[in-house]
């Protein structure tokens, strides 16, 4: 790392860091742009600490947007939201779903971040992954609390490079349609009487198809996709009662010319919990859930690339259940804020199956499972004891100190920490010193798939250090943030031939995963929201990775030779596929009461890419500037027509770009499109 470049940049900016919470004082939906400073110093977030904690004090580097930010702003998805935290690149993956980086973290799917959705964790068990886009509509959203690093101490494995916690809404009543390019359309419907709230939704596209497949040819593919999705809440005093039920169908978008895949997730999650207050400085809150998390893939594969002729027909089922229940204790005295408790997460694979129906026309009943020796029933467990205590030195210091211990039932057990020193140093200057840990144990498929399993597939672990500053007033709050990632045993694909093993050669042609030695990620984050004016507000983010590379060393297989065509470098290397520098922006404009405009927009450098990249595509097709930079608009505007009735138009890639992310996981293979032009015109009633 080059230290005068890192001084430089330190001077150059500034007025430093932290996170900034865009959103409510005390639970409140509030105009963040009408508080005055003291309540702007008081706006609080529940992810850091599991207690309500101001952002200044929280020991997290923490960003915060409520269902007002998302109002303003026009965001359509959980993506949009994502798009606009400094740290996080979102990339659009083959199989049609983002991806979810943060601070250089990488992964084909989201298992390496924490999505919560009222404290119950949202995906499937046998990818790890969640998706960010339509599946989660934003009119179910009260606020999202975005945490930049490592959780394990408050929420054990997977919150590890970060955690995205969804707060759902206990009141509204409203109806909104809309509709768009693609023949998309979309409705939503809420209300609310007397702690009862319930939310329905409904969507539809034919969805935006990629001018080249993964394999650079061209086959148009069905790219329709669903969502239909129910939530419904009650509140009583110090019960709380919640149930959803979603069915979101979409297409493998960016599949090569050979076949097409289409996935169906329908998780169905009730959750219970109940506060009981101790005293006025002591309580406990029990918690328990159950989330069977169902997941189908339909496939169909052709004989060839031109042909319509169906070699194979198969479903692969891979439903899971994650069910659990914690008890947590919180007590405050003079100086100490202390939160712990014990928690429990069964994980239980469902029958893991493929079904083949059809084979080159003749129908057949060929059922195998898709867990290595057969065993696609199990359950995995893991009991968590956490402890945690903020402590007031002074007037201006806190300290918080952190541990967790989770015992598991297939790894070994894994003990976790976290450090965390803020200061308010005026009334407008803070600061935070940060230091944590972090775990993930590997997804079914990375481990325990049939044909690519991996026997000494071990967790992958993270340390964390972060330094904050930050200067907030009543026009601005603006903070900057250092950090620096050194992650070992990291987890990642490699795409296969065959196995050589002291008894057999394992055929496989797909991807397998491995404990690699480590990566090393250091990098700032510079966060501003910007109030000029009482019409005019400015958020923008900037993100810059100073040092970015890995070491994979080697396999670290006993005994076992790997065989692959893919070009792999084992010494010390810059990480591919990633940007060094990210900015995002969102300007909003309000014409009074009666209508706003808002522009934003994310800004991707140029990036590095293999030797062997796009080698498998066709050559006449074959463009290496797909890793060039970019920079990417949208428009939203909204008008008050009457009363509570609104209309809004929203234009996503407002210039219709062609942009790209890499060939995950085939990187000899052709870039994954971003989505064209989409416009969606609606109307909206607030009684």
């Amino acid at each position: 790392m080059n230290i005068k470049r890192l001084l430089g940049i330190i001077a150059l900016s500034g007025i430093a860091s932290s996170g900034f919470a865009q959103t409510d004082v005390k639970g409140d939906s509030t105009d963040i742009y009408a508080l005055s400073l003291e309540e702007l110093m008081s706006i609080t977030v529940v992810s850091s600490t599991k207690t309500e904690m101001s952002i200044q004090k929280a020991p997290s580097v923490i960003r915060l947007f409520t269902k007002e930010d998302i109002k303003q702003n026009g965001f359509q998805t959980l993506r949009e939201v994502l798009d606009q935290v400094p740290g996080f690149e979102i990339q659009e993956y083959r199989a049609g779903h983002q991806l979810t980086w943060v601070r250089g973290v990488q992964s084909r799917y989201n298992n390496k971040v924490l999505l919560l959705i009222d404290g119950v964790p949202m995906r499937d068990s046998y990818y790890g992954n969640f998706n960010i886009d339509e599946m989660i509509p934003v009119e179910i959203i009260e606020r999202v609390e975005i945490i930049n690093g490592p959780g394990s101490v408050l929420y054990g494995t997977n919150s590890f490079s970060g955690v995205v916690s969804v707060t759902t809404k206990r009141q509204g009543k409203s109806i909104s349609v809309d509709g768009g390019t693609f023949n998309s359309y979309s409705a939503n419907a809420q209300f609310d009487y007397k702690g009862l709230f319930a939310n329905a939704n409904v969507f539809k596209t034919d969805g935006f198809s990629p001018d080249l497949n993964s394999d650079g040819k061209v086959r148009s593919h069905d790219q329709t996709a669903t969502n239909q999705s129910f939530l419904a809440s009650y509140e009583y005093k110090g019960l709380q009662l919640i149930g959803s039920y979603t069915n979101y169908e979409y297409p493998y978008k960016y599949r090569d010319a050979k076949g097409e895949y289409n996935f169906k997730r329908t998780p169905v999650y009730g959750a219970a919990s109940y506060s009981l207050d101790l005293s006025d400085n002591a309580s406990l809150k029990f918690r328990g859930f159950y989330n069977h998390f169902g997941f189908e893939i339909d496939k169909t594969k052709y004989v060839d690339a031109t042909s319509t002729a169906v070699k194979e027909l198969a479903t692969e089922y891979l439903n899971s259940t994650l069910y659990g229940a914690d008890v947590e204790f919180y007590h405050k005295s003079a100086k100490n804020e202390i939160v712990g408790g014990i928690s429990l997460l069964n994980d239980h694979a469902n029958d893991i199956r493929s079904v083949v129906t059809e084979e080159a026309g003749t129908s057949v009943n060929i059922e195998e499972s898709m867990i290595a020796n057969n065993k696609s029933s199990f359950t995995r467990s893991t009991v968590g004891l956490f402890l945690q205590d903020t402590y007031t030195l002074s007037k201006i210091f806190n300290l918080t100190t952190g541990i967790r211990y989770d015992i598991l039932s297939n790894f070994d057990n894994q003990f976790n920490y976290r450090v965390g020193l803020t200061g308010s140093f005026t009334e407008n200057w803070y600061g935070k010193l940060l230091y944590g840990t972090a775990y993930r144990i590997p997804a079914y498929r990375e481990y325990l798939d049939a044909a690519s399993y991996n026997d000494d597939l071990k967790p992958e672990h993270l340390k964390t250090l972060e330094v904050q500053f930050g200067y907030v007033s009543k026009k601005m709050d603006v903070n900057l943030t250092l950090y620096n990632n050194n992650y070992t045993d990291f987890i990642s694909e490699v795409v296969v031939d065959s196995i050589q093993t002291p008894s057999e050669m394992r055929i496989i042609d797909d991807e397998v995963s491995f404990n690699f030695d480590s990566r090393s990620i250091t990098g700032l984050e510079l966060n501003a929201v910007l109030k000029p004016t009482s019409k005019l507000h400015f958020l923008v983010g900037l993100s810059y990775k100073l040092n970015a590379t890995e070491k994979l060393g080697g396999f670290g297989l006993k005994d076992q030779t790997v065989y692959t065509s893919q070009e792999i470098d084992f010494s010390k290397r810059d990480l591919l596929f990633m940007s060094s520098f990210t900015g995002n922006f969102a300007v909003t404009y309000n014409f009074g009461n009666r209508a706003r405009i808002n522009f934003s927009g994310q800004y991707f450098s140029d990036r590095k890419t293999p030797g062997d990249y796009q080698s498998d595509v066709p050559a006449q097709v074959q463009d290496k500037t797909n890793a060039d930079g970019f920079v990417r608009l949208n428009f939203y505007g909204s008008v008050n027509i009457y009363k509570g009735l609104s209309a809004n138009v929203n234009v996503y890639n407002l210039f219709d770009q062609k942009n790209y992310s890499g060939p995950f996981g085939g990187q000899t293979e052709y870039d994954a499109q971003w989505t064209g032009r989409v416009v969606r015109a609606g109307l909206a009633y607030n009684f």
